[in-house]
């Protein structure tokens, strides 16, 4: 009787691991629009992973530099919308400021927005407020990998 239960318990584990998504643990920044100039400040929009999966959840990223230094007194939003920009799928989120690691530099970023499970594109909307440069916003479409 265990070598039968032990037999099932491995055959439901594999057939759990390949029904699953094939989706892998590329925790990369990734930067959809880098350079982006405003009023003596650079910024970079992105997120974390090579590719955004449908029901799962994205964590959008901000990187803003001044003369080369990273700058933590922005106000950062995100928003995530539909494909074409008119449909809010997730309510404006504020973003917390990320220490530069070894691994990654100063970035703002919001827990993560879930993306919806049929998405194929969604927009992820960024606004910046500057304590001296007023707001900029941009909305950025990425791609999304179903499974």
């Amino acid at each position: 009787m265990k070598v039968s239960l032990r037999i099932i318990l491995v055959l439901f584990v594999g057939l759990a691991v390949a029904g699953g998504c094939n989706k892998p643990d590329d925790n990369a920044l990734i930067w959809q629009r880098a350079d982006l100039e405003h009023e003596g400040y650079v910024i970079s929009l992105g997120h974390h992973g090579e590719q955004l999966y449908a029901d799962h959840k994205a964590e959008p990223a901000v990187m803003i530099t001044r003369d080369g230094e990273p700058v933590a007194d922005a106000m950062v939003f995100v928003t995530l919308l539909d494909s074409a920009g008119e449909k809010v799928l997730t309510q404006e989120q504020a973003t917390v400021y990320k220490l530069p690691t070894d691994a990654e530099p100063a970035y703002y970023s919001p827990t993560s927005v879930m993306l919806p499970a049929d998405a194929t594109e969604v927009t992820l909307r960024y606004r910046i407020t500057f304590p001296e440069a007023g707001e900029f916003s941009q909305d950025v479409v990425i791609p999304v990998v179903k499974h």
